[in-house]
């Protein structure tokens, strides 16, 4: 009944534990755990467990398991599992797996893996995977893997990987990838892979992996990969990527990705990324990315990003991400990021991010963030960071972050940050926080905080937070005067105790 000896893999395995007999490993093992007789490892290795047969450690080893034989770390094992026969730990190892011949942790254990000659666990385990040779497990286990050694589980465990001589699981495995000694799987199973061992299901697969013996789905599958072996697939596929052989697709297919043998598509797929052979776009594309093969985009692609082949855009595109080949746009486009090939923007552009190769904006741009190919600017540049290159400014800067360029600042400063290069004030400052290049203050600064630079101070200031640099606040709000000369300052000061 069972095919534990599969030569060799499907692209079903990606993201899924490829199991022992698997001897061929392909870039389907990307974010998986490659098992002990992968001899010669791929650069799908990265985000995953390499096995114990694995000689040499790649670049893909970056946030994964390094496995027993690799004697030389490498700077890959930041944030990863550094095993068993690396004798010097380095500081890559914060928030990683130390494991079995590092006798003394550091505090880069902290958030990290902990293994096996690690006799006294530290408060630096939480959030951790604890490994073989702790016998006696303390909260810091929590979110952790405990491994084969572990005979009692405590609640510690919860979302944690139970491993292999866990005979009797705990509600703690939810999260968890239970491993192949489990034979009697528990409602903790949960967001779990569930492994080939597993005869029954239980209601516990939901949002997991099913994998290859499972022959018969339950309603647990939601929001799960079912996998090549489940040939009826039922209404708990929403929210999952159903594979190649699922011929008939249900109603629960809203917010998947439907995969290349549905010919038809349901209302279900909303929200989903429909995906090749769907050749006829249904209403149910809303918010969704369809993929290349729809030629005639419908109403249905709102907030959407529509892809090369869509030559003709529709009213539909609002809120999207227009891409490359729509050569004329709609006013669909409004609080989206226009992409490179779209040369004529139109007022659709409000609220968005208007890219490189717009080089007239239009007043679409308020609130928006203008990058360095808009040359001239206008007055849809309210409430936004002007960029570096916007040599002319306009009003529309009010509520803004002026940038280091803008040599000449107007009134639309007001209730902003003016930044360094800003070296004429106007009045427009007014309950602003002037910075420290403005050398010559204005009535504007009444309730605002005048920063340390501002050396002459106006009967602007009351009610404010003059800062470090004004002596003679008493004498400008008597005299109502702008005091620009250090000697008039001085004199001044001397009569009024500044």
């Amino acid at each position: 009944m069972f095919n534990l000896q599969l030569q060799t893999p499907t692209a079903a395995d990606s993201h899924s534990c490829r199991l022992p007999q698997l001897q061929t490993p392909t870039a389907a093992d990307s974010n998986s755990c490659r098992l002990p007789q992968l001899q010669t490892p791929t650069a799908a290795d990265s985000n995953s467990c390499r096995l114990p047969q694995l000689r040499t450690p790649t670049a893909a080893d970056s946030h994964s398991c390094r496995l027993p034989q690799l004697q030389i770390p490498t700077a890959a094992d930041s944030h990863s599992c550094r095993i068993p026969q690396l004798q010097t730990s380095t500081a890559a190892d914060s928030h990683s797996c130390r494991l079995q011949q590092l006798q003394t942790p550091t505090a880069a254990d902290s958030n990290s893996c902990r293994l096996q000659q690690l006799q006294t666990p530290t408060a630096a385990d939480s959030n951790s995977c604890r490994l073989p040779q702790l016998q006696t497990p303390t909260a810091a286990n929590s979110y952790s893997c405990r491994l084969p050694q572990l005979q009692t589980p405590t609640a510690a465990d919860s979302h944690s990987c139970r491993l292999q001589q866990l005979q009797t699981p705990t509600a703690a495995d939810s999260n968890s990838c239970r491993l192949q000694q489990l034979k009697t799987p528990t409602a903790a199973d949960s967001h779990s892979c569930r492994i080939p061992q597993l005869q029954t299901s239980t209601a516990a697969d939901s949002h997991s992996c099913r994998l290859q013996q499972l022959q018969t789905p339950t309603a647990a599958d939601s929001h799960s990969c079912r996998l090549q072996q489940l040939q009826t697939s039922t209404a708990a596929d929403s929210h999952s990527c159903r594979i190649p052989q699922l011929q008939t697709s249900t109603a629960a297919d809203s917010h998947s990705c439907r995969l290349q043998q549905l010919q038809t598509p349901t209302a279900a797929d909303s929200h989903s990324c429909r995906l090749q052979q769907l050749q006829t776009p249904t209403a149910a594309d809303s918010n969704s990315c369809r993929l290349l093969q729809l030629q005639t985009p419908t109403a249905a692609n709102s907030y959407s990003c529509r892809l090369p082949q869509l030559q003709t855009p529709t009213a539909a595109d609002s809120h999207s991400c227009r891409l490359q080949q729509l050569q004329t746009p709609t006013a669909a486009d409004s609080n989206s990021c226009r992409l490179q090939q779209l040369q004529t923007p139109t007022a659709a552009e409000s609220h968005s991010c208007r890219l490189q190769q717009l080089q007239t904006p239009t007043a679409a741009d308020s609130n928006s963030c203008r990058l360095p190919q808009l040359q001239t600017p206008t007055a849809a540049d309210s409430y936004s960071c002007r960029l570096q290159q916007l040599q002319t400014l306009t009003a529309a800067d009010s509520h803004s972050c002026r940038l280091p360029q803008l040599q000449t600042p107007t009134a639309a400063d007001s209730h902003s940050c003016s930044i360094q290069q800003l070296q004429t004030p106007t009045a427009a400052n007014s309950y602003s926080c002037r910075l420290p290049q403005l050398q010559t203050p204005t009535d504007a600064d009444s309730h605002s905080c005048s920063i340390q630079q501002l050396q002459t101070p106006t009967a602007a200031a009351s009610n404010s937070c003059r800062l470090h640099g004004l002596c003679c606040i008493k004498v400008a709000q008597t005299f109502h005067l702008v005091l620009t000369d250090v000697t008039l300052i001085n004199v001044f000061g001397k009569y009024n105790s500044c």
